[in-house]
């Protein structure tokens, strides 16, 4: 597609999220949008025309999470945040136990894995006590490849602490996996750059709304 028509295209496609997004106002809350929330970006960084979200056609998303330590049970509970989040049956979950067919992995690690030259990396730091990075891959064609790798790992000295920061920077790297490939600025949404918080906030949920109805720019390779 020209740059012309795809700008065309992502216009059109913002004017019609904004038309459902206005609705709120003149016929009552829309039952797939949170009312009186705000959008965030989530847009690829550097590139404000392109945004990614999972394909509805191709079944629910496929998420593994490393069976190690507390990271399958926060990897569950933030499902169930984000899966809360979606109103009009917008897209699926599963728990995937073969990482090779996944398509978000989820991994603890010692320290900050190395950084592949063909990835663009989103990290959080909550508070010193644990951080968190999302690596999202492109193939030649410009495709999402799978799986979108994230990634958490201690920070700090206190183990209480680092067990409490896993639990919400697990979700919230799984919000970059979902798509949202960009931090919010608002310190009460999880998606803020330093993350303090287990539960999605009005404009969490209402941005990954604003993305599951809005169509997809970019695409994932085939499974």
């Amino acid at each position: 597609m020209s740059a012309t028509g795809r700008t065309l295209g992502i216009a059109a496609a913002w004017a019609g999220a904004l038309v459902l997004a206005a609705c709120q106002n003149d016929a009552g809350p829309s039952r797939c949008f949170e009312s009186g929330a705000t959008s965030y970006a989530f847009h690829v960084p550097g590139d404000t025309t392109a945004w990614f979200h999972w394909n509805q056609n191709e079944g629910a998303v496929r998420i593994y999470a490393e069976p190690a330590g507390t990271l399958p049970a926060n990897t569950d509970a933030a499902i169930a945040l984000w899966a809360g989040a979606f109103r009009c049956g917008e897209i699926g979950f599963a728990r995937w136990n073969d990482s090779a067919g996944a398509d978000i992995v989820l991994r603890t690690t010692a320290s900050s894995p190395p950084v592949a030259p063909n990835v663009r990396s989103f990290a959080a730091d909550s508070l010193n006590a644990c951080r968190g990075r999302t690596d999202v891959a492109f193939d030649t064609l410009d495709r999402i490849e799978r799986p979108i790798r994230s990634y958490v790992w201690p920070q700090g000295v206190d183990p209480a602490a680092t067990t409490v920061c896993y639990t919400f920077v697990t979700a919230h790297e799984l919000g970059h996996g979902l798509g949202l490939f960009q931090h919010s600025l608002d310190t009460a949404d999880l998606m803020y750059s330093v993350p303090r918080r287990v539960a999605l906030s009005p404009n969490d949920r209402f941005t990954i709304q604003v993305l599951y109805n809005t169509a997809s720019v970019l695409s994932a390779e085939p499974r």
